[in-house]
């Protein structure tokens, strides 16, 4: 972060596009950061994995990776450790969501070789999200993350609304009632 732009410790948002899993989409990248950098926030982008490589845990362990280096070099980006939030759009709310859910697990803190606590995020904002197989859903994003070939303990990780606990950040969840690719039954199961 330039001293010339920033004064002092700023909160962090951390951007998660959408896209399906199958891509990062652009409108909902660097125009969300620059419209939280206006607003008092250090910004991040994170194209995470996706595609044929999303499978499970990899954009997971991304976000992960993200906020981790973001607390551990909070001075050097002129961030608040403990603000550190995340938004995401559709696919991307689903990675929010994802990382908001599970942050603690075993694997993600082992695999990263890092404190589980460095992965957890302040807040998060869930827009228009992919949440569950629960309700009607957008398949596409499931089919990419899991796999079409998939078992319950694939599908319970996946579900985040099976998954919100005390551990669970708080957040921020906003969707339309007509969302025609994401149904809002996604966001109330969340909620």
């Amino acid at each position: 972060a330039s001293p010339e732009l920033t004064k002092g410790r700023r909160p962090a948002m951390v951007v998660f596009p959408g896209g399906g899993y199958q891509f990062t989409s652009d409108r909902e990248a660097e125009p969300i950061a620059s419209a939280y950098f206006a607003e008092g926030y250090n910004t991040f982008t994170v194209r995470y994995i996706t595609g044929d490589r999303a499978k499970v845990a990899n954009p997971l362990l991304d976000a992960a990776a993200a906020i981790a280096h973001i607390r551990q070099n909070a001075e050097k980006y002129c961030v608040d450790p403990d603000k550190i939030a995340v938004i995401g759009f559709s696919a991307g709310g689903h990675l929010a969501g994802f990382i908001a859910t599970q942050w603690h697990l075993p694997f993600v803190s082992g695999k990263l070789g890092v404190d589980s606590e460095l992965c957890k995020p302040n807040a998060a904002i869930l827009c228009y999200p992919v949440v569950t197989q629960n309700v009607p859903t957008h398949e596409g994003s499931f089919n990419y993350l899991l796999g079409f070939e998939r078992n319950d303990e694939l599908n319970h990780m996946g579900n985040l609304d099976e998954n919100v606990d005390e551990r669970t950040c708080p957040c921020f969840i906003w969707h339309t009632a007509t969302d025609e690719a994401v149904p809002v039954a996604n966001s109330l199961a969340f909620a």
